[in-house]
């Protein structure tokens, strides 16, 4: 967490739900990010999961750091059904962050290479090509194999190469998205 208060208070959570509202997860998606680790809460996250359902929130483990308290949610997550969310309209911040994971650098985050960040990628890429500035051939070609390998490298509990993205970079970003129609994640993502 950065500091004390809210995973929504970070500061460029907003800019991420801009970006992520020109995307969506294709039908065919298995809800991965729900069954592969630890869901971290803050309490207002908590709050609102126990008026979703009081028995699954109080099956989330409680800690303090800083004497702050946290909750963790250990997958898969228990608001999971028929690999659809049971309470989007109420997920957490950290699932409302989704695809981008956060990093420990401070400067950047972490894109997962499932299908809805594949289709975010392409036209990441797009953008910067656009720009003159295009993202370097090594990035792409290591993005392609991550998200093609990552159900296989998940199903045998290997390591999952995830993209850094520099804030600073989504910021721009978000803007050309705006300017352009809104994106929804086909089933079929050609990276």
């Amino acid at each position: 967490m950065h500091g004390k208060g809210r995973f929504s208070d970070v500061p460029f959570f907003e800019t991420v739900q801009e970006i992520l509202s020109h995307y969506s997860c294709p039908s065919t998606c298995p809800a991965i990010c729900c069954k592969i680790a630890d869901i971290n809460l803050d309490e207002k996250d908590m709050r609102i999961l126990r008026q979703a359902s009081k028995d699954e929130a109080d099956r989330i483990e409680s800690y303090n750091e800083d004497e702050e308290p946290l909750y963790k949610m250990h997958p898969p997550c228990p608001f999971l059904r028929s690999d659809r969310c049971g309470v989007y309209g109420m997920r957490p911040t950290m699932c409302r962050l989704f695809p981008f994971n956060i990093s420990t650098m401070p400067d950047a985050l972490l894109l997962f290479p499932c299908d809805m960040a594949a289709s975010m990628f392409k036209d990441y890429v797009e953008y910067y090509n656009m720009l003159k500035n295009p993202v370097h051939a090594k990035t792409i070609d290591a993005f392609k194999q991550s998200h093609r390998s990552f159900a296989i490298r998940l199903n045998e509990g290997l390591p999952i190469q995830m993209l850094v993205i520099k804030i600073d970079e989504l910021l721009p970003f978000k803007e050309y998205l705006g300017s352009r129609r809104v994106h929804s994640c086909s089933d079929n993502i050609p990276l």
